[in-house]
């Protein structure tokens, strides 16, 4: 996820300022222009994903204003499936609404491309810039997913993995060991059936053994590309030609259809939001979902069961690569924020 800033509209100059600021929290910017005043504050409105929209606006722009009193910031969110399309439809228009956008990853080229973004290191934006700010800060990785054809339009607002998020309560009442890094798939499906249960003795299912993307949008597919990569499968070949259809690829898809035969009734028509929700209830034992989510789901060690989170879900048998063995840290330090 990146912050981008748009340079069409009369705004654009204003934006630009801010971006620089808003990059450089910790030091206030040596250029005073657009700052703003208690008589003329000014005012930026920022387009976000909705998981994060009102969080931001009670957090993150209070202490922002703490060193930028007058610039007002207002932050709308737009459910995910929605945000490409208004991010477009807004950033090519003649008088744009927003100031400051939140953009995936893969939409940054897509964007800089019909001309709606400004070069944070060019000229004009480098003269708004605190000099006590650091390009170096950011790691290069998510850096570099904001630059295209040669020029920085976005800085990473976060790094982003999948986990897998796991309910101790929910494993412990069933009586299944609680997982670790070294679970496979085939342990993982010996367990399910036993994580479909009933918590309240009612006689009804109540809890299930997975949730995660099932419906057709654009974060589904990760769900099966890191099922695929957990099993030794690549999508391109050294040539750049697609390389997943074939036995791994029909493999990792049969994998996530199995994990629909344990999720709750729907799952089917269910992704981001549906599934946080259903695990945030404590109606499903395991979620693989983005690492963003781990600590406004956790709420402190007082205020949830949640177990630890594992990078890339849980791996194959057949497919115990070197290249695998990474693991989430599970200290609450660690985790990144959303």
């Amino acid at each position: 996820m990146h912050f981008i800033k748009s340079v069409t509209g009369p705004k654009a100059w204003l934006a630009g300022t801010a971006m620089a600021l808003a990059m450089a929290l910790a030091a206030p910017a040596t250029a005073q222009q657009g700052l703003g005043t208690a008589e003329e504050p000014v005012k930026l409105r920022f387009l976000a994903n909705e998981s994060f929209a009102a969080t931001w606006q009670k957090t993150v722009v209070e202490e922002f204003n703490k060193i930028y009193p007058n610039i007002h910031v207002e932050i709308d969110g737009v459910p995910y499936p929605e945000h490409l399309a208004k991010l477009m439809l807004d950033a090519t228009s003649t008088s744009p609404d927003y100031d400051l956008l939140l953009v995936d990853d893969p939409w940054a080229p897509q964007m800089a491309t019909v001309g709606a973004l400004m070069d944070l290191k060019g000229p004009e934006i480098t003269a708004m810039t605190s000099a006590e700010y650091d390009w170096d800060d950011f790691h290069p990785a998510p850096l570099a997913a904001g630059q295209w054809d040669g020029k920085q339009y976005a800085v990473p607002v976060r790094a982003n993995m999948l986990l897998m998020l796991f309910n101790k309560s929910l494993y412990e009442s069933a009586g299944v060991p609680l997982p670790t890094p070294e679970l496979t798939w085939d342990q993982f499906f010996e367990q399910a059936p036993k994580l479909v249960q009933d918590t309240d003795g009612d006689g009804k299912i109540d809890a299930w053994a997975v949730h995660t993307f099932f419906t057709r949008d654009q974060l589904t597919p990760t769900i099966w590309q890191t099922i695929f990569n957990s099993n030794g499968g690549k999508l391109l070949d050294a040539d750049g030609n697609p390389a997943f259809n074939n036995e791994v690829g029909m493999a990792a898809l049969d994998t996530q259809r199995r994990l629909l035969d344990y999720a709750p009734p729907g799952a089917l028509g269910h992704g981001f939001s549906e599934s946080l929700q259903t695990f945030r209830q404590g109606a499903a034992a395991n979620m693989f979902m983005w690492g963003s989510v781990y600590k406004t789901t956790a709420g402190g060690s007082d205020a949830t069961t949640l177990g630890a989170a594992f990078a890339l879900c849980a791996v194959s048998t057949a497919a115990m690569a070197a290249d695998f063995k990474m693991k989430f840290a599970t200290s609450h330090q660690s985790q990144p924020n959303q």
